[in-house]
């Protein structure tokens, strides 16, 4: 019994070491950078141009984050660009909302979404264009086609399957010409294969998908599928010329 509680004891102890360890780091960080803004904020006040003092202040305040530092900023514009780098560094929804202008916020929800790849908060922007491009940023980012679809916007909905290179998410876009490229993209960037060129539906397209094909797997019989007989030339060219 005695043994147990002193292990137990022990465990306790190193636990309560551990604990206070993260404190002191906690709050020397806290400190740290407390002084640091006070003393860079001190050193921007030296500079005499209201652009360059204004500039310093938002460098300041993007680097520690710190919201001081972009309340010093006397130009709205500046100081609501710094409350944006500030939100996207902290990953804080709470300072996009620091202001009514409905064209910050749409802006500052973009970019935490984007730093959080979280695409719940897409859905707090108000103006279409800005929700989806957020919607097809994430989605891109996490390869979530499932993402893509939330766009409210057709062509949003086509660019975001485009960017995601993969067959599922070609066969999802209305446009012809983004399908077309969707598969020459994976065809020639991604899979290295002739097979995929087939779903390609315009002739020149598909003649130059398998001409990129061909001469980056050296495999001249892939330029046999090539109907343009000038470009067939040039495909068995450049397919044999390094043998």
């Amino acid at each position: 019994m005695s043994i147990f509680k002193s292990k137990k004891q022990i465990f306790l102890i190193g636990i309560t070491v551990i604990v206070g360890g993260l404190l002191v780091v906690v709050i020397f960080s806290f400190v740290a950078t407390k002084l640091s803004v006070s003393r860079f904020s001190k050193e921007c006040e030296k500079i005499k141009d209201p652009v360059g003092i204004s500039l310093c202040y938002k460098e300041i305040g993007e680097k520690y984050p710190h919201l001081s530092m972009c309340n010093k900023i006397e130009n709205e514009m500046g100081k609501k660009s710094c409350y944006l780098g500030v939100a996207k560094a902290r990953q804080d929804l709470s300072i996009c909302e620091k202001t009514k202008d409905q064209t910050f916020q749409d802006g500052c929800y973009f970019e935490v979404a984007k730093a959080k790849k979280d695409p719940s908060i897409c859905g707090r922007i108000k103006e279409d264009t800005t929700r989806n491009a957020c919607y097809t940023r994430i989605g891109k980012d996490k390869k979530d086609l499932s993402i893509c679809e939330k766009s409210s916007d057709e062509k949003w909905r086509d660019l975001c399957y485009l960017q995601l290179r993969n067959l599922s998410a070609c066969q999802k876009i209305k446009t012809q010409d983004l399908r077309n490229t969707c598969y020459f993209n994976i065809a020639v960037l991604v899979k290295k294969d002739p097979e995929i060129c087939e779903k390609i539906d315009d002739p020149e397209k598909k003649d130059g998908c398998y001409a990129n094909v061909a001469e980056t797997k050296k495999d001249s019989s892939i330029c046999e599928r090539i109907k343009d007989e000038p470009l067939r030339k040039n495909c068995y060219r450049q397919t044999t010329s390094t043998k």
